[in-house]
């Protein structure tokens, strides 16, 4: 599900060890789903012009990449259309699949395996019944945003060690700490904002 896994975030950050992996584990996906807001995208494959393209690494697609259906299901680890559509939607391993719209299991999730009727992935889903209108999109990360993800993970890691320090002083000299990203962080996810109306 993650712009990173826990090994290109080691790598990028220069970790060598496994004594941050808990702390990575829980941190990646909640500094995701802050991604997704702040930028106001989820880097879905979008239509425009009649083509389906990928806005961010500009390629083209003849699928629809998206598919909204009352036969969808939650079941273990996979996404179960009685329909049988998700290869002819473009759907695909290795890629993303967002959720949205079901009761119990909205979010962006990581594709081990398509077939027609099932989309199997790397989490684990709430069980849930067909009967609601689900909407599923193909996601794709742009690979432009890993560096500056990890670098807000860095921040975050160093944040993680001051954890309960709010301000400091030593004789003349006081520093103060936000719960903010500071915008030299921020404004390397510019590309990828979306304004919504």
């Amino acid at each position: 599900m993650a712009i990173l896994s826990l090994d290109e975030a080691k790598k990028l950050l220069g970790i060598q060890d496994s004594s941050k992996d808990q702390l990575l584990i829980a941190l990646i996906p909640d500094l995701q789903n802050f991604l997704f807001d702040y930028c106001k995208n989820y880097f879905e494959l979008v239509k425009e012009d009649s083509s389906y393209y990928n806005i961010y690494t500009k390629n083209c697609f003849n699928k629809d990449y998206y598919l909204k259906s009352a036969y969808t299901s939650f079941q273990d680890n996979k996404i179960i259309n009685s329909l049988g559509k998700f290869l002819d939607s473009g759907f695909m391993k290795h890629a993303h699949v967002r959720v949205q719209s079901s009761v119990l299991n909205d979010g962006v999730y990581e594709v081990t395996e398509v077939t027609n009727t099932e989309i199997t992935c790397k989490e684990t889903f709430i069980e849930e019944p067909e009967g609601e209108y689900i909407q599923l999109s193909v996601v794709s990360f742009p690979k432009g945003l890993k560096i500056p993800f990890s670098r807000l993970l860095a921040f975050e890691l160093n944040q993680q060690a001051k954890k309960g320090i709010n301000s400091e002083s030593l004789a003349d000299h006081s520093i103060s700490f936000s719960q903010s990203y500071p915008q030299s962080l921020l404004s390397a996810f510019a590309p990828y904002r979306r304004i919504k109306a």
